[in-house]
C-alpha cells in the first residue's frame, strides 16, 4: 500500500491524499525517453486509489 499526499499554499493549506497500489511506470520502448527520465531520476508513478480523501 502506497500513500500519495499533495499539499498546496495559495490562500489556504489544502491537502488531499490517495492511498492504493503504485506501479513505476519507465517505458522500454522509446530509448530516448528512458534515457532522459534516468539521467533526471524522474519516473511516473501510477496508483490504482482505493481510499481518497481531503481536508477540503
Amino acid at each position: 500500500m502506497t500513500t500519495l499526499h499533495v499539499f498546496t499554499a495559495r490562500v489556504v493549506w489544502e491537502c488531499a491524499s490517495a492511498e492504493g497500489t503504485a506501479t513505476l511506470i519507465g517505458p522500454d520502448v522509446w530509448d530516448e525517453y528512458d534515457r532522459v527520465m534516468a539521467t533526471e531520476r524522474r519516473t511516473a508513478v501510477f496508483i490504482a486509489p482505493s481510499r481518497i480523501y481531503s481536508n477540503g
